[in-house]
This record gives structure tokens, sequence and C-alpha cells, in this order.
């Protein structure tokens, strides 16, 4: 008996019934693969942005990631341009970094002069060049589009660019031309003429002692800030910063504190005339699949300099929140894939049951001519697994359709911590076996969906199957 053939041409027999099946298993099919490309699409879209702005691996010093925030003047790598210049040399890194570029923190007062107002602020000291080169890398299945640079370059030796709600809060809204922005009831923004002229004398015992300005920074048209913060020596440290942009940061603690400025800048507020220090080393890669190798060789390779102890911390270490939103889309995703395959099964449950009943003298026939019980059992067994495919192929085809067509319309999303729209896609075809998998996983369930009523089948006695009508 050729267990196959007759299979199928059992399932064409109650061709409604098994369109009714097959349809059902390929919606299931294609609720998975779609939500499967969902997934995919914020993973990759998370993984880009998050690369883009703080690299796949960060350098601290021992105990700088846990206690660095409250001493970081305590904190600090010493010698990063001979660290930077042997790790960018060094025979298996040179072919997998993209960028590594020093960075460091500084906690502080801010205050701007002109709108006699000052407040806390966390600045961030960058090498331009190298952080607008870092934005530039693109994910896997990432189409990114157009990149923002980071607002100042190099040469502009005294810029820096602020949040938005740190441009709110100084009251430089229209200076900065940050739409849509709300000035405090009572404390419009004064003419700077005007406000000096006005400033009493507490309010100026409330701000830093401000360095006179050369005629070059007068005749500067950006807004100022003055910058003050308790150096690594215990002393005060002020410098002065341009600004070009405001620019948001997506959390608004963030963005209601941020400042980012010149490394050089930064270093001179935080250690003054001793030996200039960062915090850590941004490191980028070419690629993500090398995050774990690199990761280990950096622990065992920076152990050469003796002269400090180092730790290498991952971007999803640094900023656990990708880990958390990955883990809640991939816990919907078992859950949606956990109640397809409760439909599945339901449905082919019924329809096998059915089958079944209503083909017990034809079991009866088979029985008496001599086919033994896993003869029949392996036909409706064969039969199950068919519609199971059928329905699989059904969903593969829909899901690929709907998802081109989805693509197509090239829809937009912001990422959590972004404020950079990026392309939405559905990537079914991210992890080259999403689709067999679905696939055998749908086939799997639907034969042990079938198994019971074809155990039910297998075990009927030939006189009762022969005298059912």
């Amino acid at each position: 008996m050729n267990t196959l053939q007759i299979a199928f041409r059992n399932i064409l027999r109650n061709y409604r019934r098994s369109f009714a099946s097959v349809s059902i298993i390929g919606i299931c099919a294609f609720s998975i693969l779609l939500f499967g490309g969902f997934v995919s699409s914020i993973k990759f879209g998370m993984e880009t942005n998050f690369v883009q702005t703080n690299g796949h691996l960060h350098v601290y010093p021992e105990g700088y990631f846990e206690f660095g925030s409250g001493n970081p003047g305590a904190y600090g790598i010493s010698d990063s341009e001979k660290i930077i210049a042997d790790l960018e040399q060094d025979d298996f890194l040179k072919s997998k970094i993209n960028v590594i570029s020093p960075f460091l923190t500084v906690y502080g007062i801010v205050s701007s002069y002109d709108k006699n107002v000052s407040k806390t602020f966390v600045g961030r000291g960058i090498i331009p060049s190298q952080v607008n080169q870092m934005k530039h890398w693109i994910g896997s299945l990432v189409k990114n589009p157009a990149i923002t640079d980071i607002g100042f370059s190099d040469a502009d030796a005294e810029a820096g660019v602020v949040g938005v709600g740190m441009g709110r809060m100084l009251r430089l809204c229209q200076e900065l031309n940050i739409p849509d922005c709300k000035v405090e009831a009572g404390k419009a923004s004064q003419a700077p003429e005007q406000n000096k002229a006005q400033a009493p004398e507490q309010n100026k015992a409330n701000l830093p002692e401000i360095p006179d300005e050369p005629e070059a920074a007068k005749q500067d048209k950006r807004p100022r800030l003055d910058l003050l913060v308790a150096g690594s020596s215990g002393a005060p440290n002020v410098v002065s910063v341009y600004l070009n942009q405001a620019v948001n940061q997506g959390v608004k603690e963030l963005d209601e504190n941020y400042l980012a400025l010149q490394l050089s800048q930064a270093q001179k507020l935080l250690y003054g005339s001793q030996e200039k220090k960062v915090s850590g080393l941004v490191v980028q890669l070419k690629e993500t699949k090398m995050m774990p190798e690199v990761q280990k060789y950096l622990v065992e390779h920076l152990k050469k300099f003796s002269s400090q102890r180092f730790e290498v911390k991952t971007f999803t270490q640094v900023m656990p929140v990708y880990d958390q939103v990955m883990q809640l889309f991939n816990l919907i995703f078992s859950f949606i894939s956990m109640i397809m395959g409760v439909v599945v099964i339901s449905t082919l449950v019924n329809t096998m049951t059915m089958n079944v009943v209503e083909r017990f003298n034809e079991i009866g026939t088979l029985r008496a001519l001599g086919v033994r019980r896993r003869g029949i059992l392996a036909l409706f067994v064969t039969e199950g697994i068919l519609l199971g495919l059928l329905g699989t192929i059904l969903g593969d085809l829909l899901a690929i359709g709907v998802g081109a067509l989805i693509n197509s319309m090239h829809l937009t999303w912001t990422a959590p911590g972004s404020v950079r729209p990026a392309p939405f896609v559905i990537q079914i075809f991210a992890s080259p076996s999403s689709l067999p998998l679905t696939a055998l996983k749908l086939i799997v369930i639907s034969m042990i969906a079938s198994f019971f009523p074809a155990r039910k089948a297998a075990n009927l006695q030939v006189v009762d199957a022969l005298r059912h009508t």
C-alpha cells in the first residue's frame, strides 16, 4: 500500500474540511512568521541605535562601572593614547575593530550668565570625528536613513551640544531654535544687556565666578555656558562652552542633564593641570557577532598594562534596557506561538476525529484485507502531516507576501532610547532557519495532534468497524 498517495487522496475527499484545516494552520504559520519578523526588526533596530551611540564594548578601569559616577576623577585611564595605539595595531583586533574612541564623564553645575540661571549637568567629553564615524555603522539587515552627526567638529575647540530639556531649562529656546519649547511662566528670556544690568548681587553670588571673556569670544554669537566641576584635586575648575544646537536624547532625565563637549575641555574641568585621563574607551566592532571573542581577548590582552586593571563590558551590560526589551518581546513571541500551537492541535484533532468517524467501514475493510494496526495508524498520521505541511506552505507564502508589502510602504518607528525614526521592516529572513524551523514545529504538532485519532482508528475491532452505520 502506498501510504503517502492514499493519504493525499483521502484529504481531497472532503476538500472543504481539509481546506478549512489547511487555512487555519496557514494563518497560524503566517502569524508566527510575521511577528517573528517584527521582533527581528525591533532587535536589529535597537542594536543599531545602541551600537552607533555606545559602541559594542566599553573598557573601564576596574571599579568605575560600579563606583565611578561618585568619584570620576579617581577612576581614570592613564596613557589612553598608548593603549588605543596598541589595540589598533594588534594583529587579532585590527581586522575586527571599526572605531576606538576615548570618553570622559564629568558632573557639575552649568550656568548661563546671560540668562541668570544655572543647574546641574552630566557632561560627556568626546572626540567628535570618532563619534561621527561610529554613527555611520550599519547593523545587519538594517537600512538606515540619513545619519545625523554629533553637531560639532574637532576643530571647534570650545563647542558643545545639550539635550533639548537642558536647553529649555537654561531658557535658550530661541537661541537654539528648539521647536515646541515652552518658556517658564513669568521667566521669559531677557536680552543679555538688560539681564546683566538688572542682575542683583545676591543672584550673582549664586553663580560661580566667571573669568572675563577674551575679545574673540565676545564676537562669538552662539549661546555661552560656563561649567563648574570639582576637580580631581578638590579645587573647582571652570571652562566655557559655546552651544551649536540642542539634540533630543530620548529619555527625559538624560535630556534635561546632557551636555557633550570636547574631550580636551572635559579633561580641563576634571583634571586641571594634572595628568589628563579618560573614563573609558568605546570599542565599536565591524560586526556584532564578533563581540564575544573580542571581549574575551581584550580581557586577557589588557592585562599586559600592569599599571592598571581593566574590565570590559558589552553594550547590553552598559544599556540593560536592550536585554529587557528583547526579553519582553521574546516572551510575547513565545506566548503567541503557544496559542497558535493550541489552535493547530485543536483544529487537527477535530478534523482527524471526523475523518475517522466517517470512515469506520473503510477502516474495517482495510483491516479485513490484512492491513495491520500500524498501517492504519501510519495512514491517518500521514494525512495529518500532509495537512500541516500544506498549511505551513500557505502560511510561509502569505508571510513573505505581506512582509514584502509592508516593507514597500517604507514605514518608520522610533526605538526605545532613540529620537531618530528608523525604517520599519519585517525581517522574515533575518534568521535563515526561521522558515524551516517554523515548518518543522508545525508539522511535528500536526503529527502529534493526528496521532490520538489515528490510534483510535487503529484500535478498532474489525467486526465493530464493518457493522458501523
